[in-house]
Formats: C-alpha cells, structure tokens, sequence
C-alpha cells in the first residue's frame, strides 16, 4: 500500500448530498460518508437525521484506513404525508358499477383510508372528496416495498360517479294464437323497408266462421341501472310502466271468448340487483313485459 497522510475525524458526512422529489414516486436521497468501518449503514436501516427514508442502496469504496459509502435512501421525507400515490385510474363503463384503481406507498398500509368499505378522502380535511360519495373499497393488494417499513397498497373502488344513463334493450317477438272467429273481414296494413313506410293494405274476407291462426305482438323492455335507490321488489306482478316505453302495436281480432289478463298493459316480469355491501348503491336489471288486456280463444263448449 502506497503511504499517505490523514487529516480530520475518520468518521464524518460527505458534502455531496442530492434530494430529490418526483411526481407520483417516492422521496430519495444520495448522501455520502466516510468510516473507518466497514460494516455500517446496512440496507433497510435509518440515518437518524432523516427517519423515514430508510437505506435501500448501499455503495462501499476503499479509501486508506476508512471506507467511502454511497447512499441511496427511499421514503417520504414530510413526517405530516401519510401516502404517495403512484398510479391512478377511472373507468365509467356502458352499464355496471363505475370503478377506480390506485396505487400508494405507504408506512400504513391499515389506516382507515386504505380498508375495504373506505372512500376517497382529502388529506387535508379528512372529508369526502366531491363527486366521488358513492364511491366505495371493495378490493385491496398489498405488498412489501423494498423500503423498509413501506407498503406498495392496490386499491379498487366501485360504486357510481355522478349520474350515469340506463342502457336498454327492447325485444319483440311475434306469437303464433289460434281461435275461431265469426264470418267478415280481417286484415291490416301492410308497411315496407325500413323505416317502415305504409304501402297498402291486406284483407281476408270469411263466409262462415273459420279458425284462424295469427301472431300477438310481444315486446319487452330491459334496463341496467345504477342506482341509490333501493329496488322495489313488491312490484312485481304490479301495473308498472318503464319510462318512456315503445308504442305497442298489432292486429286486434274478434273471437268467441277470450282470456283476461291482470296486470295488463305493461309489468314488470324480472328485477334482478347486485349491491355494494355496506353502500346504497345498486347495479339493476329491470325487465318490463306489454300485455294485452284479453287474447282471443274458443268458446268453452256447451255443457251437456
């Protein structure tokens, strides 16, 4: 080893210190020293001057009879910032549950911000952030950060941001009815393309009573919505209209006797619902059904 000479303590701070802060990461920090061993500063320990950023990279050099160190420390250096949030993102879809996902690091990964049933809360006032009340924690992830004492923490949210449109579905159908019908006429009007466009008009003249097998217009209305208001099941059965439903058409025909149907008109046939625990908030599926108010049949036969 080549001589040399040594002036000062053995033991002391480089002066090349650099902290730095980025948007959605974690405070860091180079800081050198120099020591006469070598077995100080180890990985995932603290500096006492700086008490949450702990050592998560240790560089050594040998120097003469001391060893220079190069620090990396990784934390939040503000004692009063609970979290640093790294990821953020929101999804409104067509129908269902609105949903946010976030991603922090944090030294408390169980504070009450950070627990299923939470909501999204200002730091500084500890209250709900506008527009996100209905927004609820329904899944959570956490993992070890490789700083020492910190939590990488995934949270998922649902719920429902705003007001938000029912998406709805309409089908139709035609079912085939057989009954026997006194002698005239019957008929209806014919329409082509689409939209339809009237074209004329269709007859079938009868001398006698005859059966005669046509179709009842059948339609039904589903909506998906995202509600706070608890679903009414006592309305099934009722005489429940959808908002704004389709006009009902179809052939109307005169028989011997008929069947009566109560509800008529529109009712509900099917209301299916999936809640958030712990929130008033629910995903519905409503289905409406339009019913005639009586269907053509045969007369009951003459008792004997």
């Amino acid at each position: 080893m080549d001589p040399y000479i040594e002036h000062g303590s053995p033991n002391l701070t480089l002066p090349d210190q650099r902290f730095a802060q980025r948007s959605r990461e974690l405070d860091t920090l180079a800081i050198s020293f120099q020591n006469e061993s070598a077995t100080v500063y180890p990985v995932g320990s603290i500096l006492a001057d700086y008490p949450g950023m702990p050592i998560v990279e240790r560089e050594r050099t040998k120097d003469g009879p001391v060893h220079l160190y190069r620090l990396q420390l990784e934390g939040i250096a503000d004692p009063a910032q609970l979290y640093v949030e790294i990821d953020y993102g929101e999804s409104s879809p067509e129908e269902g549950f609105d949903e946010i996902r976030r991603a922090i690091i944090t030294q408390q990964p169980s504070h009450a911000w950070f627990v299923k049933g939470a909501q999204l809360r200002s730091e500084l006032t500890n209250l709900v952030l506008p527009g996100y009340e209905n927004m609820y924690v329904v899944d959570r992830d956490e993992h070890k950060h490789r700083a020492a004492g910190y939590y990488q923490v995934g949270l998922a949210l649902k719920g429902m941001l705003g007001t938000k449109v029912a998406k709805r579905r309409i089908n139709t159908s035609g079912q085939a009815v057989s009954s026997r019908v006194p002698a005239g006429v019957t008929g209806g009007t014919i329409y082509s393309g689409y939209p339809p466009v009237e074209t004329g008009t269709a007859t079938l003249a009868t001398v006698d009573e005859q059966q005669l097998e046509y179709d009842l217009a059948g339609i039904s209305v589903s909506d998906s919505i995202l509600t706070t208001v608890e679903p009414p099941y006592v309305m099934i059965g009722q005489f429940w209209n959808p908002d704004n439903p389709p006009t009902v058409g179809g052939i109307s025909v005169l028989g011997q006797a008929y069947t009566y149907h109560i509800p008529w008109g529109w009712k509900c046939t099917g209301l299916q619902s999936e809640k958030l625990v712990g929130a008033d908030i629910w995903f519905v599926n409503i289905t409406w059904a339009y019913q005639r108010a009586t269907t053509p049949r045969d007369a009951d036969p003459e008792p004997p």
